[in-house]
Order: structure tokens, then C-alpha cells, then sequence
């Protein structure tokens, strides 16, 4: 392995975890100026946001960073802006002019005060995903981890700066969100041109044969979309439609809590490690001793958290949301679960990608979207209580991640016993964590013993990431070879059965 890539998951770790303790105080205190009902519409607003974009860019920006050449790559970006400029004018049309057709996502009264915001987070999203992936590509770490704090820290400035300024509303608050995103978006713009994008010229002719020639991304990842469109979408409507604005607000703002926690894990290795493996001179088998090693802290770590969270949820709830959230702390548990599991394998998924099993990765991905609908209709056959539906998802998604990554690791030839025990180790850690968290409860009383377990915990953590690094220091068979004969033969256009994912 090169010394430069523990160097660069630490910037990124570094950046990430700026950026996501912003958001974290962020949330917390909009939790006390914002309703619950208002975090409900900024999950429906943000989640329409996050399942159109894909549709913009057809995911060809993951090809940039597995193309050839600067040359290549940067033809790439410019096609999927071309791409993305003709597919927003079509879906800013629509939502100008046909706001009705948004009615069953976003409640009619809002839909005319949020379209601008929303449009301009989706412009912003845009943007970011392409340089971001052109960044990667030529291992800007700096500056991607820079634009994560930027826009975590303006998205906090104006979110939390509004209700002094204006109400304390539902459009305020998605006009904050957006303009974090746009600030992103502008770091990564004004730094991209010292990378070389604008630097030479990009012959219009040479576009349309590579997105051809990497057509497997929109052939395979609109399907998977539209299944992640509707899944996501069914449980955003259940949640407000058979219960309450509120209980999506409340289900919103714990998940963003957890989930963001998870993201700062699975972001940044991802966004490190899929360019290194990318470049291995076996694949993913050549990067197998640290990426089992990466799998198997970050499953000790998490479970540790998870059983530590799922003693304390009630007490964590009044610390950081306050009284009135009191009701999302049964929630808690399920989602911190659902949260470890996802963490295991949320920064592998580009694994698939690299060995050329696109739509193996498509098919295990909608599995467990199918699988989440077949559960919110039997939910809702049983008129099932709010607990009872998030367990379900959250027990649905679990399995989902350990059918992932068995699978994965059975064709990344990494070895379905190696997955077998990374999901052991979560569930072993979790169970000694809440041990422990429950001998110092008792010990030392609900508060003292709290923190105390805590801290045991955090010292617990950091061991296990010391050994890791230490770990991947000391390995030296990562071996990268940009050049070599087998990487060229490995990134040719998907055309055979095996690249294509046929037969997976």
C-alpha cells in the first residue's frame, strides 16, 4: 500500500468529521427553534432532492474516476453536465409549471414557497457529485474535505441564523439546507480549475463514444433508482400519512443524527479507497488484508456504539433533542441498529463496481428495496404502532446488509466466511458494550455510570482504529499500477458477461 493513502483517509476523516460535528450541533440546536412538523417537510423536500439527482447524471460520474486518462475523464465530466443541463430544464419545467404533479410528496401549500429552494439543492447536488468524482480521480482530498465543512458550516450559519432574521419555518429551514449545498458547490468549482479540468480542450466527438462505452451506469443504476425512489418514498408517506407530519419529523431527525454518524465513516473511506482499488493490480483480492481490516474496526467500533446507545437511548434523547422529542427515544435503538449494519458495508459498495458486477450490486440493492415495500404493506394491513414499523424496516435493512455483504465478499473472492464474522463481531461488540454500560449503571448510578461506560468505550475505539492504521502501514501489498496491462484489460468498456455482470 502507499504511505499516501492512510495519509489521505485521515484528511478526509479529518474534514468529515468537521463537517458532520457542524452538522450535528446544527441539528441539535434547529431541533429547539424548528417543529417537528418542519423537519417532516425538510425530509420530504431533501428526500426528493436525493432521488431525482441520480436521473440527472445517469451515475456516470462513478466512470470518471475508473477512466484511463485525464483526457477521458475529463470528457466524461463534461458529458454528464451536458446530460444533467437537458434533464433539469426538464424537471424545472415540471415543477413550475405543474406543481400539482409534486402534490403527493410535498403537501400543495408548500410546494410554491420550496420550489426554488429545492431546484437550487438540486442544481447544487449536481455539481457537487461531478467534481467531487473528478477530484477523486486525481486524489484532492484536501479540497473535498474542505467543501464538506464549507457547506456544513454555512448550511449551519443560515439555518440557525434565520429565525432572527424571519419565522422560524419550513421554508427557511430548506433554504438553509440549500444554501450550504450551493457553498459546497463553490469550493469545489473554484478549486477544480487547478486540477486540470478547464486546462485543455475536450473534443466534442470523444464524448458520446465513452458514455457509450460506460453505458452500464445509467443501464443499471436507473432501474436500481426508480426501486430506491419508490421504497424511500412509500416510507416517507407512511410515516406522515398514517401517522403524523411529526412522527416523520421525529423518525427524520433521529435517523440524520445516527446516519450522519454512519456517514462519516462510509463517505470517507469510500471516497479514499475506491480509487486506490481501482488502480490494484488484482482487484479487490489484491487490497483484501486492509480492506478486512477496515471491515472488521469499523464493525467493532460501531457495535460498541450501538450497544452502549441502546441502554442510554432515553437519557441521550432528552440530552441532545430535549423533553418534547421524549417520544423518539423508543425509536432510537432500532435505527442505531439499522445504522451499524449499513456502516459495515456503506463504504464498500464500489467493490462490485471495481470487479465489473454492476448489476449483481443493482439486483442485491433492489432486493432489499422489494423487500421493504413487501414489509410497509403488511404493516399497514396490521395497522402496526410507529415502533413496530420502524424495528420492521430496521430489521429488513440489517438482513439486507449482511446478504450484501456475504455476497460481496463471495465474488470479490475476499471469502463469505471473513463476512460472516464481520457481522459477528458487530453483534458481539454490541452485546459487550451494553454489559458494560449496564455493571457501571449499577455501579455508579444512571448518570456517573453513563459517562463512565462511555468513556471506557471511547478509549475502546481508539485502540481498535490505532491497530488499524498501524495495520495498513505496515502492509505492503497494495501495489498500484496505473499503467499495467491487467488495469487497462480491467477498465475496457463492460463488454463481455463477466464485466458486463452477467451470469453474476
Amino acid at each position: 500500500m502507499k504511505p499516501n493513502f492512510v495519509r489521505h483517509l485521515g484528511l478526509m476523516l479529518l474534514g468529515a468529521s468537521a463537517a458532520r460535528v457542524l452538522s450535528f450541533v446544527n441539528l441539535l440546536l434547529a431541533a429547539r427553534l424548528y417543529s417537528k412538523d418542519d423537519f417532516g417537510g425538510l425530509a420530504l423536500a431533501l428526500g426528493f432532492v436525493g432521488l431525482v439527482q441520480p436521473f440527472l447524471t445517469l451515475r456516470y460520474e462513478i466512470a470518471v474516476v475508473l477512466a484511463r486518462t485525464d483526457e477521458a475523464a475529463r470528457s466524461l465530466v463534461y458529458g454528464v453536465v451536458g446530460i444533467a443541463l437537458c434533464i433539469y430544464a426538464v424537471v424545472a419545467l415540471l415543477v413550475v409549471a405543474a406543481p400539482g404533479l409534486l402534490a403527493d410528496l410535498i403537501p400543495p401549500d408548500l410546494i410554491v414557497g420550496l420550489r426554488a429552494p429545492v431546484l437550487l439543492h438540486l442544481a447544487a447536488s449536481v455539481v457537487i457529485v461531478s467534481l467531487t468524482a473528478w477530484l477523486q480521480k486525481h486524489k484532492a482530498f484536501g479540497t473535498i474535505a474542505a467543501s464538506q465543512f464549507v457547506g456544513a458550516l454555512g448550511t449551519a450559519v443560515l439555518v440557525l441564523g434565520a429565525p432572527f432574521v424571519v419565522e422560524a419555518t419550513l421554508t427557511a429551514l430548506v433554504w438553509g439546507y440549500a444554501g450550504g449545498a450551493l457553498l459546497s458547490a463553490l469550493i469545489l468549482a473554484a478549486a477544480t480549475p487547478r486540477s486540470g479540468l478547464f486546462g485543455l480542450g475536450v473534443q466534442s466527438g470523444r464524448i458520446w463514444p465513452l458514455l457509450v462505452k460506460y453505458r452500464v451506469y445509467p443501464t443499471y443504476s436507473l432501474p436500481l433508482t426508480i426501486s430506491s425512489l419508490t421504497s424511500d418514498r412509500a416510507l416517507l408517506l407512511y410515516l406522515s400519512g398514517a401517522f403524523s407530519l411529526g412522527t416523520l419529523g421525529g423518525f427524520y431527525s433521529v435517523r440524520q443524527l445516527l446516519f450522519g454518524l454512519v456517514h462519516l465513516v462510509t463517505s470517507s473511506i469510500n471516497q479514499v479507497v475506491f480509487p486506490y482499488v481501482s488502480q490494484t493490480e488484482k482487484g479487490v483480492a489484491g487490497a483484501k488484508r486492509p480492506l478486512l481490516a477496515m471491515t472488521r474496526t469499523v464493525a467493532v467500533t460501531t457495535g460498541l456504539g450501538l450497544g452502549w446507545l441502546c441502554l442510554h437511548a432515553t437519557a441521550v434523547t432528552l440530552i441532545l433533542l430535549g423533553d418534547q422529542w421524549l417520544d423518539v427515544a423508543q425509536l432510537m435503538p432500532w435505527i442505531a441498529a439499522h445504522a451499524a449494519a449499513v456502516s459495515v458495508i456503506g463504504w464498500q459498495g464500489r467493490l462490485l463496481d471495481v470487479e465489473r458486477r454492476q448489476r449483481l450490486d443493482a439486483m442485491l440493492q433492489m432486493a432489499g428495496d422489494v423487500a421493504e415495500l413487501v414489509g410497509l404493506g403488511c404493516l399497514w394491513l396490521a395497522a402496526a404502532s410507529v415502533t413496530t414499523v420502524v424495528a420492521t424496516i430496521s430489521i429488513i435493512g440489517i438482513g439486507h446488509a449482511a446478504l450484501w455483504l456475504i455476497t460481496a465478499y463471495r465474488v470479490t473472492r475476499l471469502g463469505t466466511s471473513q463476512a460472516t464474522a464481520c457481522m459477528a463481531l458487530l453483534g458481539a461488540s454490541a452485546l459487550a458494550a451494553a454489559a458494560l454500560a449496564a455493571l457501571c449503571k449499577l455501579a455508579f448510578g444512571p448518570l456517573v455510570g453513563m459517562m463512565v461506560s462511555l468513556a471506557i468505550i471511547a478509549v475502546g475505539v481508539a485502540i481498535a482504529l490505532l491497530g488499524m492504521a498501524k495495520h495498513i502501514n505496515q502492509h505492503a501489498g497494495w501495489r498500484t499500477t496505473p499503467t499495467a496491462p491487467l488495469l487497462r484489460a480491467r477498465l475496457r468498456p463492460i463488454e463481455g458477461p463477466r464485466e458486463s455482470g452477467q451470469g453474476a
